[in-house]
C-alpha cells in the first residue's frame, strides 16, 4: 500500500514536471518576438549625371559645370589628359601611374610626350602621331555624391563615381558609352573631396595611336554619381 502511494506521488511529480515543460514550451512559442527589419538604403539610391559634355566644351573650362566649387559642392571633372600609354596604370599599392594626385604632373607627362590635355586653367590638344596613348579623366567627388553622409564622420565610397565616354575618328571609334577604369588618388574621410582618375586604354591593349594626318575627338564625357 505504502509502495503504491509513493509511486502515485512520483507520478504526480513527474506529471507536474511534464506540465511545466509543456507550459514553458507554449509560453516560449507565444511570447511576442522583437521584429528586426533591415532597411536597404541602397535601394533608395540611383545614378545621376553630375556633368556631361564634349571635350570641346571642357577646353579651358574654369568650372566644368555648376557642381565644382570648393567644399560640399566640389563634385566635377578636374581635367582630361592624353598620356603616353603605361602598362601599369593601377593603384598606388602596386606603383600604378594613375594613382597620381597632382594635376600638374599629368600635364607635364602630356607635354613631355607631345600629347594633349585640358584642365581648369589651360589646354593643349594637338596630339603627336605614332605615340600609343591613354585617355585619363580626373574627377573629384563630395560626400553628398559619393559618401555615406555630409558630416565629418562620413566616409567616401569610390564605387559611387563613374565616368563613361564616347569618341569618333581613328583610332578611337567609341560609338557606345564606354566605362573608364577608376583609380583612387586621394581618399581622406575627414576632408571634403575624394579624388579619382579614370582611364581608358583601348581595352587594355594600349593601341590608341594616331597615324600621321589622322584626328580623333572625345564626343561625350559623362560623370555620374550614385546617391
Amino acid at each position: 500500500m505504502g509502495k503504491n502511494i509513493k509511486n502515485r506521488k512520483a507520478g504526480i511529480r513527474a506529471g507536474i514536471v511534464s506540465a511545466l515543460i509543456v507550459v514553458m514550451l507554449v509560453v516560449a512559442f507565444n511570447v511576442p518576438k522583437p521584429h528586426i527589419e533591415f532597411v536597404n538604403e541602397e535601394n533608395e539610391k540611383s545614378w545621376h549625371i553630375v556633368w556631361e559634355g564634349t571635350l570641346a566644351q571642357a577646353l579651358g573650362e574654369t568650372s566644368f559645370g555648376e557642381n565644382t566649387t570648393e567644399g560640399y559642392n566640389g563634385t566635377g571633372i578636374r581635367g582630361v589628359y592624353f598620356l603616353n600609354h603605361t602598362t601599369n596604370p593601377g593603384l598606388a599599392s602596386v606603383g600604378g601611374a594613375y594613382s597620381e594626385n597632382v594635376s600638374q604632373t599629368f600635364q607635364d607627362w602630356a607635354n613631355t610626350s607631345h600629347l594633349g590635355y585640358t584642365n581648369d586653367d589651360n589646354f593643349y590638344v594637338e596630339l603627336a602621331h605614332s605615340v600609343n596613348f591613354d585617355i585619363v579623366v580626373r574627377v573629384a567627388g563630395n560626400k553628398s555624391h559619393c559618401g555615406t553622409n555630409l558630416s565629418g564622420d562620413g566616409v567616401f565610397i569610390d564605387s559611387y563615381l563613374r565616368v563613361n565616354i564616347t569618341g569618333t575618328g581613328a583610332p578611337l571609334g567609341i560609338t557606345a558609352l564606354t566605362p573608364m577604369h577608376g583609380v583612387v588618388s586621394h581618399n581622406v574621410s575627414t576632408e571634403y573631396l575624394l579624388y579619382m582618375n579614370f582611364y581608358l586604354n583601348d581595352t587594355d591593349a594600349g593601341t590608341f595611336t594616331l597615324s600621321k594626318g589622322q584626328s580623333c575627338d572625345i564626343t561625350l564625357i559623362r560623370l555620374e554619381a550614385y546617391y
